[in-house]
């Protein structure tokens, strides 16, 4: 698994926790500007989208095949839409904050009750302010929701198209989701399930 990025954030922090919970996975981690090997030989690419970029940049990732976990940052929507523009966000770089809420027809993997209570009182998120675009093979995950109202847009949604297995979450902050999840003893159990889940999908 290659952790790529390009500007230090708590996020990579916070997801890449969860990744060290798993024996079996081995983590490089880059930044953009410095990776210079070939992204195929990666069973999984998340990258951390969360400044823009010359698109030059990301050719080699974009034309690869390799699994790719995409968190967009709040001015990373360009980078975003080159990357997979089938999931592509149509705005102008503004942002706002949105809480999550599960999609319960979600099937491709099981959400265990006790995530799915969590996730419905969370700190809220920087999501990109637009129209988003949905690939007819995605499947959305979670919705965002603005106050007390939930949408159509999509927060986290999961991919497998022909070509590749995409995930994207539209929103930074995950850090704090992390932070607040605090059962007993069970430290980030359910934040830990969350992306254990969609990691293994992707893989």
């Amino acid at each position: 698994i290659l952790i790529l990025y390009d500007a230090i954030h708590p996020d990579i922090s916070a997801i890449k926790s969860v990744l060290k919970t798993h024996v079996g996975y081995k983590i490089n981690t880059s930044k953009l500007s410095e990776f210079n090997s070939n992204y195929n030989k990666y069973n999984l690419v998340i990258y951390f989208a969360l400044s823009e970029n010359k698109l030059e940049k990301l050719e080699r990732l974009k034309s690869s095949d390799v699994s790719l976990l995409l968190l967009v940052g709040a001015n990373s929507v360009s980078t975003l839409n080159y990357l997979y523009p089938k999931g592509k966000v149509v705005g102008k770089n503004k942002t706002q904050e949105i809480t999550p809420s599960y999609n319960t027809n979600f099937s491709k993997f099981n959400v265990s009750t006790t995530l799915q209570n969590y996730l419905t009182d969370l700190p809220p998120l920087l999501a990109p302010f637009g129209s988003y675009n949905k690939s007819l093979t995605a499947e959305i995950l979670l919705y965002q929701k603005i106050g007390m109202y939930s949408t159509e847009k999509p927060l986290i949604i999961l991919d497998n198209n022909s070509e590749r297995k995409f995930s994207v979450v539209y929103s930074e902050g995950l850090w704090k989701w992390k932070i607040n999840d605090r059962n007993n003893n069970n430290l980030h159990e359910n934040f830990d399930e969350l992306f254990s889940k969609i990691t293994q999908f992707l893989l």
